[in-house]
């Protein structure tokens, strides 16, 4: 009985040292950080770290990340886009990252024709750009994302300034714009 507890007693012992070992190792590990980092550290190096399939695809994301954010913060302003995508940051994965294009460390465009105007104005969601990158990809053109959630690569510049164009919101008949007014009015009355 007494050879068994001694037996107990040193496998206590050496499961207690094994765990403080285990524990030590952890510590010592170095940690490993969500995004490559170089010497400037920041947004810039870990994209100088990225191949440009993984930039695309960053974009890509972004963009649709972006359409979702818009879709939702329109919702919240009761069918209202927004002015600017500083309203959208609330609705991003990765807030005011998700407004940058990993390409060229500026701003994602958004389409100043929808601003502050009402969400029903965008007649045909399949054809409106409302969100396009800064700079054409090289090899493959600017990337765009239209209000229907599709993304589209542009390889000529005069094609993107045309969709562009013609993403333009319907505009409102004095009659339809009176109208509008008289709802307003109505539901502010209840």
């Amino acid at each position: 009985m007494k050879g068994a507890r001694i037996r107990l007693l040193a496998l206590a012992a050496a499961l207690a040292v094994l765990f403080v070992c285990g524990l030590v190792l952890a510590a010592e590990e170095p940690k490993k950080t969500e995004e490559p980092k170089a010497e400037g550290g920041g947004e810039q190096a870990a994209a100088a770290e990225m191949t440009p399939e993984q930039m695309q695809a960053v974009l890509q994301k972004r963009l649709k990340d972006l359409q979702v954010a818009l879709e939702k913060a329109t919702k919240e302003n009761r069918g209202r886009i927004p002015k600017d995508t500083s309203a959208l940051v609330q609705f991003l994965p990765n807030k005011q990252k998700d407004l940058i294009n990993p390409e060229t460390n500026n701003p994602i465009v958004m389409n100043s024709e929808m601003a502050n105007k009402a969400e029903d104005l965008i007649e045909n969601p399949k054809t409106f750009i409302t969100f396009y990158a800064d700079k054409p990809t090289p090899e493959k053109g600017r990337a765009a994302i239209f209000a229907s959630g599709t993304i589209k690569y542009f390889t000529k510049e005069d094609e993107f300034d045309k969709a562009l164009k013609e993403s333009k919101t319907r505009v409102l008949s004095r009659e339809e714009r009176r109208d509008r007014r008289e709802e307003r009015m109505d539901r502010r009355a209840r």
